[in-house]
């Protein structure tokens, strides 16, 4: 009885072993399953057009930057967007800056004229882009002449220090009233005014030795008035000088060589550019 039993129990285990899998068919069967999991992944990604390297899972260092992730594409009409944002915010700067140095220039003008006992004679008016001095012609010049009195050569000597520290172009304009003049020197009062003018721009470019280029003399005559002729206030008023100094060129260079003295028709004015 014991050894059938015993022979039983053997013809059960060497069934069970038939059909029972052997140890390394598990390992086996999970790589496989990998394998098979991985290539369904693969076919998914190429089917949706996804960049494997976009799935990275790994970690940059702190500070460290990809380059290919700086390289930003964009197109013409942007990079052409993005420069004239960039030129716009400089040249605001540059405005900024030349507005500054324009208004301080008049403070300091202002200053000069007050401490000299001067503002009687001689006005202030600044603007964003320029500075403009007017003294009246008879703190300037003689009746009916174009030679500088001696404080206004003082005046001048002054005056020359600040355009020699500040860029820009100067522009000095003549101005007369009505009443006619007729002498030797001077057939016209529009002569006259572009003398006066000229005058000024010389002394400022010989005596202290300004860039001549930087100079426009222009001589107006009777026919920009700041007051009625009417009366000898109004006169006074319109017998005068403007001399402003503008960061920006505004008026073009009228000639080439030689100093030349042209008198228009009609409402303009005599232009005396710089030797």
């Amino acid at each position: 009885m014991a050894r059938r039993k015993k022979e039983e129990d053997k013809m059960s285990t060497v069934g069970l072993s038939a059909f029972w899998p052997p140890v390394w068919f598990t390992t086996y069967s999970d790589f496989m399953t990998l394998v098979m999991t991985f290539f369904v992944i693969l076919a998914c990604m190429l089917i949706l057009d996804i960049d494997p390297r976009a799935l990275s899972l790994e970690k940059k260092k702190p500070g460290a930057e990809d380059a290919q992730q700086r390289k930003i594409s964009i197109s013409v009409e942007q990079k052409a967007l993005v420069d004239k944002f960039r030129n716009l915010q400089e040249q605001q700067l540059r405005e900024m800056a030349s507005a500054s140095r324009v208004e301080k220039m008049g403070e300091d003008i202002n200053q000069l004229i007050l401490a000299a006992d001067l503002a009687g004679f001689v006005k202030v008016e600044t603007t964003k882009w320029k500075v403009k001095v007017i003294p009246l012609v008879p703190f300037l010049f003689p009746p009916a002449r174009a030679v500088l009195r001696p404080e206004a050569r003082d005046f001048l000597d002054r005056l020359a220090k600040f355009f020699a520290l500040n860029p820009g172009q100067i522009r000095i304009a003549g101005h007369t009233d009505d009443l006619p003049v007729y002498t030797a020197e001077y057939r016209s009062n529009w002569e006259l005014s572009c003398a006066r003018a000229t005058a000024i721009m010389r002394y400022l470019v010989e005596k202290h030795g300004l860039d001549p280029q930087r100079f426009v003399a222009v001589g107006y005559g009777p026919y920009h008035p700041l007051a009625a002729n009417d009366t000898p206030q109004g006169r006074a008023m319109n017998r005068r000088v403007e001399i402003e100094i503008t960061q920006e060129p505004e008026i073009p260079q009228l000639g080439e060589g030689t100093g030349v003295e042209t008198a228009s028709s009609g409402g303009g004015g005599a232009v005396s550019p710089a030797k």
